[in-house]
């Protein structure tokens, strides 16, 4: 009489099929371009360049440098709600330079504006400014611009003022924070001077 295999190993027997587990989800393309019908994915300068031209993110013409002054409130004469605002100062805010995608790589818009004493700048600083016919700037930043339009917006030593923008115009803004200084652990924990002090110290 032939013997039986255990019954925990019944489960190895030929004889036995078990269904093919088959995914629903559809078949993930190839995470690599080696498809010839795909067009090559460029890493040059330029490849790069059409791409940001095509994602249309660059703004079509400069901004300009502003300081925050402090802070006001508008009131509706209807509702009477009251919605506060930020009053910024444009101190001569002037174009001082064009950045050309030819020579620099990119399109952008040099501003400058406030005033220093030229003795406190640089002489190559100065002298780029001397180049622009505009006086010594305390900031310079730049904005870039999409083609060869933006640049053509605003001509160097130009004064961009408040006119620049339209009421009812939305804008992007970035500032840098005024810094508040280094806290020391009593401030930083919230903790008093004295017995307090003792047990954190």
């Amino acid at each position: 009489m032939a013997s039986k295999p255990p019954l925990h190993l019944s489960f190895l027997s030929p004889r036995l099929s078990f269904p093919r587990i088959k995914s629903i989800s559809p078949v993930r393309p190839n995470r690599f371009n080696h498809d010839p019908s795909l067009p090559p994915l460029g890493s040059t300068k330029t490849a790069a360049y059409n791409r940001l031209l095509a994602s249309d993110t660059l703004p079509l013409r400069t901004g300009a440098l502003a300081t925050k002054s402090g802070m006001t409130a508008l009131y509706d004469p209807t509702t009477g709600a009251r919605t506060p605002c930020t009053v910024l100062q444009l101190d001569r805010n002037q174009v001082v330079y064009h950045k050309t995608r030819k020579q620099h790589g990119y399109n952008a818009v040099q501003v400058g504006c406030g005033w220093r004493q030229p003795r406190n700048l640089g002489r190559p600083v100065l002298g780029h400014l001397e180049r622009a016919g505009v006086s010594a700037k305390k900031e310079i930043a730049e904005f870039r611009v999409k083609g060869e339009d933006g640049l053509r917006s605003s001509e160097i030593g130009a004064s961009i003022g408040a006119g620049w923008f339209k009421e009812g115009q939305f804008v992007d803004t970035r500032s840098n924070s005024r810094g508040m200084g280094f806290a020391g652990v009593s401030c930083e924990m919230d903790r008093g001077e004295g017995e307090e002090l003792g047990k954190w110290g």
